[in-house]
């Protein structure tokens, strides 16, 4: 596991209070940074007047105009020395220079550096900005009827209950106790449509083909397509509002830095982009102060079956939650789409060159411009933006991750590849025969948390991204010795790429390492061509987009936050879900309906969780405080059940830890001696003992540090208290990458069970600390956990593993699939060595899988055989992206 730096930085640049660690390292940085600055700004003691900004408030705010003039109020200093504008000012020393910021969100190994002039200064209501720390003004609300809401939101957003048992619950309800909350169904509808919460009612125009018919014109040119849309400016002011979002929010560009020193691309307003923009509007004094507000678009098609055929659907995603939704007919020509975005649009456009003040999260007021940012989709979808200030399509087009990498060049090409290559090379029965080995080795992988099981192998008819994402977890130990190696190294290093440009924090280093990934893998997919399998072109657009992805996340970030498996995530909420609620005709504007009040609901619930009403309420989604632990065993907090594998944690008080399950398994022996001949653990006295001489070395210095395996067992602690087994342990540990909490926190469970669902055992396996100044795998051990217990002894609770080791295979991972190798380790008796460690040198589970080479593998072959039936198996470094990065 990483550890702090030893030589932490102790020198401050007087400019931009960049911490170096050495004088000769400040000087070198002033001399690259601060030397011969020219920008084309007015520099600290210039006065520059401005013309008034026209400003444009949202219809629930009644906002002057601000004078943009000068003064304390136009976001610089005023003209002269130390004065109360330089008190208020948000830079730093030289104005120019950008803000350093190691507070707020930034962790101990980042250094943040905000944009000096567009800096999302807070302001008045009025438009005048305050003094640095001024708290943010008193919040007002509405009067609402709490029982009313819980009562609403359980039945139509929790349960999503039919009219007719609604209709049903409140006859029954009235019968009860004379009346009831709501009437009927109907009467709950139009008391949600009531509040003005989360209100933006949807609109609608009409498209139509405007060119040239011709003799023979196609039927779409003759269509009028009615498209529904809501006001995307009210929209972003909802979001922007939303205190949930209170502590996620950029209100400047930034530039990020890893504690060496080097540059680092995380979020969206940690690239090059939004950063260039900001010069670009620091070239005009008005811009002084405001806060940059993107507009992210992303659209996907969607269908929903019924009976008799399908409908397709078209949403348009803005932002965060909310969206427009295009009709359930397919606009054919690429202008039309163009101008029916143009037209939704149109709200955003005067705030695109005049700030206006906006209402945010913290309370605060700020003047905001808005500006179109990059647009998530599929190249065919991806829009015109002449029509906007400050927007290039050709600056616009963002990476997609899901359609370019996971779908195209991975499914669509590579696995299609190999199934060609096979058929190809192979007699019809034959190639059967290897096929069929590929999906027997595909199914009987171990089971993991989280892990999609593929019971059948690959086949079967439609692939969703995430059946595909799995895939790539499991397929090359699949394939390996099946196919040339040269064939593999081409998925291997494919891989190696796509979980680099995945990672959610991406430096220098990372940006070398895709390159040298992307290289590789043009020369080794070769081999598709010189085998014949693709004789003409392998350089297919999908596959060309890899060597544009540096430059996109040095312009845009990590690619995971612009990837369209957000807004493919999002269809079944904004389309599927409210579409099984309808009546299935004419139903789009009842899905509408369905999804306005979906949103109230939700804008209630954060409007309630907010002023503290929901607090310890199911209604409430943050998670309670964690119970106290087991004076006995350290539980994990929160949800506890032994058939939970674990999922994203929004913990944030924490780096990673592994706890016992909260409940012991009943019924076994509690003396080591007995549990041991019950369990068929013969080993188990023996080695808890040899466990307590460890600690105890550790403890005192007057007992030697030895290895305990080669004490003499006289001299080792006895032990005779009590003990106690439990089905599993729980990791909790930082992966940002996956698909964790908001804080980056994601919690898994190891299992080590006799029998799992009356079925057969499961002993998961583990990466233990070994030297956490060794690179990756190289410093970390795997075993097998047999057993998780706690045993008392002198007081003290020590919570245990006994474990089975492996060792690497060679120094170095295996060249063909790029995956560290290990075997069983065994005494002269053929027996596996175990030992008994302490639950807190447990890292988190790993996922090995056999190394089958060109052995085939029995037809009766069970994955719960599998880490008992192999002698060597991969260190699966693919079954996620925490993983990738721990056990290179």
């Amino acid at each position: 596991m990483p550890t702090k730096p030893k030589n932490l930085p102790t020198k401050s640049c007087p400019h931009c209070h960049r911490m170096l660690s050495t004088t000769s390292g400040l000087k070198n940085h002033i001399r690259a940074q601060h030397t011969g600055i020219a920008l084309n700004r007015p520099n600290r003691f210039q006065t520059t007047n401005h013309p008034n900004a026209n400003q444009r408030g949202s219809e629930d705010m009644d906002i002057d105009s601000p004078d943009m003039s000068g003064g304390d109020d136009s976001g610089r200093p005023n003209d002269g020395g130390q004065d109360e504008g330089d008190d208020d000012w948000d830079g730093l020393g030289d104005p120019s220079a950008p803000i350093r910021d190691d507070g707020g969100k930034a962790k101990d190994d980042e250094v943040r550096e905000r944009h000096p002039y567009i800096n999302g200064r807070p302001c008045t209501q009025d438009g005048k900005f305050l003094p640095r720390g001024a708290p943010p003004p008193p919040p007002s609300h509405d009067p609402k009827i709490l029982h009313l809401f819980k009562l609403g939101d359980l039945l139509y957003s929790k349960m999503q209950a039919p009219q007719v048992h609604i209709n049903t619950l409140m006859q029954i309800w009235a019968a009860m106790h004379d009346q009831s909350p709501y009437e009927d169904a109907k009467d709950l509808n139009t008391t949600i449509d009531a509040s003005s919460l989360g209100e933006v009612p949807w609109s609608s125009f009409a498209l139509s083909f405007k060119g040239e018919l011709g003799d023979n014109p196609e039927t779409w040119k003759l269509k009028k397509y009615d498209v529904w849309f809501r006001n995307p400016h009210k929209v972003l002011l909802n979001q922007l509002r939303n205190p949930d979002f209170k502590d996620e929010m950029d209100f400047s560009a930034k530039r990020m830095f890893d504690k060496s020193n080097r540059r680092s691309y995380k979020d969206f307003m940690s690239g090059n982009w939004a950063w260039r923009l900001l010069d670009d509007l620091a070239k005009d004094a008005k811009y002084y102060g405001t806060t940059l507000c993107p507009v992210i678009l992303g659209s996907d098609k969607t269908t929903v079956s019924v009976a008799t055929g399908q409908n397709d659907y078209y949403p348009l995603y803005l932002s965060m939650d909310s969206f427009t939704t295009m009709c359930d007919e397919h606009i054919e020509m690429r202008e039309l789409f163009h101008a029916s975005l143009r037209e939704i649009l149109e709200p955003l456009r005067a705030g695109m060159t005049d700030p206006e003040v906006v209402l945010y999260a913290d309370g605060h007021y700020r003047h905001t411009v808005f500006a179109l940012g990059p647009y998530i989709g599929d190249y065919p979808e991806q829009p015109f933006t002449h029509y906007f200030p400050r927007a290039d399509i050709h600056e616009l087009l963002s990476p997609d991750l899901l359609h370019q990498i996971i779908k195209g060049t991975f499914k669509d090409h590579l696995v299609t590849w190999v199934e060609e290559y096979i058929k190809q090379t192979y007699d019809k029965k034959e190639a059967a025969k290897i096929l069929a080995e590929i999906d027997r080795r595909i199914a009987a992988v171990p089971p993991f948390p989280e892990l999609r099981r593929f019971p059948e192998g690959r086949g079967f008819k439609q692939w969703t991204g995430n059946d595909s994402k799995a895939l790539m977890k499991v397929y090359l130990p699949a394939i390996a010795g099946l196919i040339p190696d040269k064939m593999v190294r081409a998925l291997s290093t494919f891989m190696e790429f796509c979980y680099l440009v995945r990672r959610s924090v991406i430096t220098k280093d990372v940006l070398k390492d895709i390159d040298t990934a992307v290289a590789q893998f043009h020369e080794e997919r070769k081999v598709f061509k010189e085998l014949g399998v693709r004789p003409d072109a392998i350089s297919l657009p999908r596959q060309h987009s890899m060597v544009h992805y540096c430059h996109l996340i040095q312009e845009f970030g990590a690619p995971n936050g612009l990837c369209s498996s957000i807004t493919e995530s999002k269809h079944i909420k904004a389309v599927k879900d409210p579409y099984r609620r309808t009546s299935k005709y004419e139903a789009l504007e009842q899905m509408l309906d369905v999804n306005q009040r979906m949103d109230k609901l939700a804008a209630m619930r954060v409007d309630f969780r907010s002023r503290g009403m929901l607090a310890g309420s199911i209604f409430d989604d943050v998670a309670p405080p964690p119970p106290p632990p087991d004076p006995v065993s350290k539980s994990v907090s929160g949800p506890n059940k032994d058939d939970d594998d674990g999922g994203a944690v929004d913990t944030g008080d924490l780096l990673s830890e592994v706890v016992m399950a909260a409940k012991p398994i009943t019924g076994l022996p509690r003396n080591v001696h007995a549990l041991a001949h019950t369990l068929r653990l013969p080993q188990l006295p023996e080695l808890t003992c040899r466990f307590l001489y460890q600690q105890e070395s550790l403890m005192d210095d007057d007992v030697p540090m030895e290895d305990p395996m080669l004490v003499d067992l006289d001299n080792c602690p006895p032990f005779s208290g009590p003990i106690r087994v439990f089905p599993s342990a729980v990791a909790t540990f930082f992966s940002p990458s996956g698909e964790s909490g908001r804080h980056g926190m994601y919690r898994e469970r190891i299992r080590s069970v006799g029998s799992w669902c009356h079925g057969p055992p499961q002993r998961d396996c583990i990466f233990l600390d070994k030297d956490s100044s060794l690179p990756g795998f190289r410093g970390l051990h795997a075993a097998r956990v047999l057993l998780f217990f706690s045993m008392k002894h002198m007081n003290i609770v020590y919570l245990c593993a006994l474990i089975t080791w492996f060792s690497p295979i060679g120094d170095e991972p295996d060249p063909v699939t790029g995956m560290w190798m290990v075997e069983p380790d065994v005494d002269e008796n053929g027996e596996h060595v175990q030992a008994v460690v302490h639950l807190d040198t447990i890292v988190r589970a790993a996922h090995l899988i056999g190394i089958s080479g060109d052995e085939f593998t029995p037809r009766t072959f069970k994955h719960s055989d599998l880490l008992d039936f192999f002698n060597a198996f991969y260190v699966n470094k693919y079954i996620d992206y925490h993983a990738h990065e721990i056990a290179f």
